[in-house]
């Protein structure tokens, strides 16, 4: 359904789930919303309508970075949402104890397609031929909005550093967001821009990963960070930052570096990692699906949770 956004036109957006919720009254068991702070309206339709499972699931364990008034309200929008949960549900312990509090909840992961995100050889060449990317080039890769959260900054940085001690290295940045312009004027005054690919928005991300040697996630905050799982399904030996949580850290291709260490330092870890090359994809989609990370078992258990209540 097209529900355009709530803050646009609240009334509107209130009438068109009452709406819904009436045409399709007695079709559903089960309401599962992925958001605290925007999950009122629809939590309430919810229980006006009966449906006797309400499921809150978050995503996040902080607001740092926000907008100062929605961070603000957050709390009081919350003690008004949750009450209307019958369930509670996290992709993390932190985000789970950064959402309900002392509340009870169950930690249900974000989950991917493994076979899907297993490293391709001949996939990852197409994308590398297409833009122009030599085939001896070291490539460090990272997909992500371009959003303060994700810290692109500090990212081309690293990477201009990483450049200095390896001449053939090549950034590949997929996605895109309302700081993507400043990295542009980034890379161009570290003298890095032709070596940086924006790939902007792709429907298919997996070549992408397999076009990467590794993969660089140095983010100021995550809940559960699934771009990670990606990358360690693809094989790709990952430098990410500590506030990545053990949960997520499903094989060994992960390995962690404090923010706090600088650019500098992450360019010469990223040098150090790249003599390893890439990790074995198969094992560690092996391993990401015997933890419970593939989306195929996880859909089997949510179904279940649903009817079974």
């Amino acid at each position: 359904f097209q529900m355009g956004r709530l803050l646009d036109a609240p009334l509107r957006y209130q009438r068109k789930l009452r709406r819904i919720f009436k045409d399709y009254d007695g079709d559903y068991v089960a309401l599962h919303c992925h958001t605290v702070i925007r999950g009122l309206p629809v939590l309430w339709e919810a229980k006006r309508a009966g449906i006797r499972q309400r499921i809150v699931h978050s995503h996040t364990d902080s607001l740092e970075g926000a907008d100062h008034n929605k961070a603000r309200l957050a709390p009081v929008i919350s003690a008004v949402t949750l009450p209307l949960a019958t369930e509670l549900c996290a992709c993390s312990s932190a985000a789970g104890t950064f959402s309900f509090g002392n509340r009870p909840f169950q930690v249900f992961p974000n989950t991917i397609r493994t076979p899907l995100f297993a490293y391709d050889r001949a996939a990852g060449a197409a994308v590398r031929e297409e833009l122009g990317i030599p085939d001896d080039a070291i490539v460090v890769g990272h997909t992500g909005r371009f959003t303060y959260q994700k810290n692109h900054e500090f990212l081309i940085a690293a990477f201009a550093e990483f450049k200095a001690l390896e001449p053939k290295a090549h950034l590949i940045l997929v996605g895109n967001g309302p700081l993507m312009e400043p990295a542009r004027v980034q890379a161009k005054e570290l003298g890095v821009e032709d070596a940086i690919t924006f790939a902007g928005l792709q429907a298919d991300v997996p070549p992408f990963l397999s076009a990467m040697d590794l993969f660089i996630l140095p983010s100021h905050f995550e809940g559960f960070c699934i771009s990670l799982l990606e990358a360690q399904a693809n094989g790709l030996s990952c430098l990410a930052a500590s506030v990545i949580y053990e949960e997520v850290q499903l094989t060994d291709s992960v390995h962690l570096c404090d923010l706090d260490a600088g650019p500098r330092v992450w360019g010469e870890r990223l040098h150090e990692i790249a003599k390893g090359g890439r990790d074995d994809s198969e094992e560690n989609c092996r391993r990401i699906t015997e933890a419970g990370f593939d989306t195929e078992s996880q859909v089997r258990t949510l179904v279940d949770r649903y009817y079974l209540r």
